[in-house]
């Protein structure tokens, strides 16, 4: 059975999307379209599907990135201002802390209750952004 929490939420898979990072996956959110008839109307209806990455395209389907591909992205080692901070994830209770630490001190951060997956996709467009800032040494 599918654990939707090892997958990206749609809306961290949708931010992951439109700061144009595009990772191979196994699964996707794809709007699935219907049509039903309600009252002798026909009413069209939609609703967004984590499905596998399917052979033919959906009109709109969006990569949904598991907590592995994503991890397999991020640099294990940062270099900033002559320091290496390690990638470090860590769970405490029910919030999953995803970020970067050298010794105690936290070089970025993100947090979430819901899914950790999204987590390491918000750490992952940090990152991504940052390459393009050349922000490392």
């Amino acid at each position: 059975m599918l654990n939707p929490l090892n997958y990206g939420r749609l809306e961290a898979c949708q931010r992951l999307h439109a700061a144009g990072i595009v990772l191979e996956t196994e699964k996707v959110w794809a709007l699935n379209e219907w049509l039903v008839t309600v009252d002798n109307h026909v009413v069209s209806n939609e609703e967004w599907k984590l499905i596998d990455f399917p052979m033919i395209s959906y009109k709109q389907q969006v990569p949904a990135p598991s907590m592995v591909e994503v991890w397999r992205e991020l640099l294990g080692i940062l270099s900033v201002n002559k320091r290496w901070y390690e990638l470090r994830l860590i769970k405490v209770d029910d919030i999953t802390q995803v970020g970067y630490w050298w010794l105690t001190e936290c070089l970025i951060e993100f947090q979430n209750r819901i899914n950790p997956a999204d987590a390491l996709i918000d750490l992952l467009i940090w990152v991504e952004q940052r390459k393009e800032e050349k922000s490392y040494d």
